[in-house]
């Protein structure tokens, strides 16, 4: 199977059976994350070197360098088990460095920033945050209004509750019923899509976050 295929890891093509399969959900936890964690990673990836290069003339700088690389090796192997618990993705772990922190701090930094999987964790790193925005974006918008559409006739007051540019208005009760099994079939499809997007992520933190043999 092409590390760039992106069929459904989890789901076949059951159709409405997807809403009663617990692997989407599992997605859709993994697509609300993003969007913060890949705040944090940005956050800390260029605070981390923009401050260590404007230090770096002085020994905090580098210090704080190898702080960000060793941040980056730290995230990534938060989303190595993420991508395990909520992609069901077989992910390994790359192998421990020869060096210790603890012992050798100097070399194990050294270390870290000659390791090929540091760089490609990195650039998984630095992608995280507008890959996460999209999913985070699909995630909310899609679950939003499929609740919306679910719950039509709970919060129904006699005025116009929901309204999709010029061409559905609902401001009654036989259209906030309607609006029900349309709900339905939203929430159905946007399950096949947060599973879609899983599935490719999954093929995406195997491909960077898998040590090269």
């Amino acid at each position: 199977m092409s590390a760039l295929d992106i069929r459904s890891l989890s789901v076949s093509d059951d159709g409405l059976g997807i809403v009663f399969h617990p692997g989407p959900y599992k997605r859709l936890a993994y697509h609300a994350l993003g969007f913060p964690l890949g705040v944090v990673s940005l956050l800390g990836v260029v605070i981390g070197v923009s401050l260590g290069l404007a230090l770096s003339i002085l020994l905090v700088g580098i210090v704080i360098l190898a702080g960000t690389v060793m941040f980056v090796r730290g995230v990534a192997s938060v989303e190595r088990r993420l991508a395990v618990s909520l992609l069901d993705v077989t992910v390994e772990s790359p192998p421990a460095l020869a060096t210790a922190p603890t012992t050798a701090p100097l070399a194990h930094v050294r270390n870290a920033c000659t390791d090929e999987q540091t760089w490609r964790s990195c650039v998984f790193v630095l992608a995280r945050f507008p890959v996460g925005l999209l999913q985070f974006s699909v995630a909310v918008t899609l679950t939003a209004l499929s609740l919306a559409l679910v719950t039509a006739p709970l919060h129904y007051d006699g005025l116009t509750i929901l309204q999709f540019g010029p061409w559905w208005h609902l401001n009654s009760l036989s259209e906030a019923l309607l609006a029900v099994p349309v709900g339905v079939l939203l929430w159905a499809f946007s399950l096949h899509v947060f599973d879609l997007l899983g599935a490719a992520m999954a093929r995406v933190a195997r491909w960077l976050l898998t040590p090269v043999k």
